[in-house]
């Protein structure tokens, strides 16, 4: 994709995350979008797959997977991108914010850069646990335990996570400071009542779910 911009956005987001934001969402709010998209959809399942044992995955064959994986990544991440959108449109707009769904939307996207190199370690750990633990994972041991076992690694990847998701915080909570312009205070408020939202929301609906499972074994 060419690029539409005087500096290089994956570069700048790093030391300059407010300027970069109003770069993008001036000239292009769709720069890349769909690209991030896939990120975040693709980290979604990848939380979801390493916390499952492998035993839970038996039977699902590598064209399954792929197949999987292709389909639901980019769909994640818009829905993700779209109700988180409107979310922080909307939440910043009690204080007194000015944003547009577009331009949070472009914050959710860029603030998944550091988490294409969360992507880049899950993969590293899951090549090195094959090549090296392989016995340890066909035992279904999940790969995060068989981390916490060896404290090196778990100090590096500890580390690591920490860094490259603080960072993505600190780009997403200054972005949505810029677009709104309000304060980085309003800001992280702001992103905090979006996730009490969503817990909320998730809550009514698993309850609802239940019941209504529960109903459906009664009849």
């Amino acid at each position: 994709m060419e690029n539409k911009f005087d500096m290089n956005p994956f570069v700048e987001i790093w030391t300059s995350p407010k300027k970069t934001i109003r770069a993008i969402v001036e000239a292009y709010p769709k720069y890349y979008l769909y690209f991030f998209a896939t990120i975040q959809g693709l980290y979604a399942l990848v939380n979801i797959f390493s916390s499952l044992r492998p035993a839970a995955l038996e039977g699902m064959t590598n064209a399954i997977f792929i197949g999987i994986m292709i389909l639901l990544t980019p769909l994640l991440g818009r829905v993700y991108f779209w109700i988180n959108g409107w979310i922080l449109k909307w939440v910043g707009s009690w204080f007194h914010g000015k944003a547009s769904y577009i331009e949070t939307r472009t914050v959710l996207a860029w603030s998944q850069v550091p988490i294409i190199f969360l992507i880049v370690i899950f993969l590293i750990n899951q090549l090195a646990a094959h090549l090296f633990l392989g016995e340890a994972l066909l035992e279904g041991t999940p790969l995060p335990a068989i981390i916490a076992q060896f404290p090196v690694w778990l100090f590096i990847n500890s580390v690591a996570t920490a860094v490259f998701g603080i960072w993505s915080l600190v780009i997403f909570f200054g972005g949505i400071a810029e677009v709104h312009q309000f304060s980085v205070w309003k800001a992280i408020l702001t992103g905090i009542i979006a996730v009490v939202i969503w817990w909320l929301a998730l809550s009514i609906f698993l309850t609802i779910s239940a019941l209504f499972a529960n109903l459906m074994l009664a009849l």
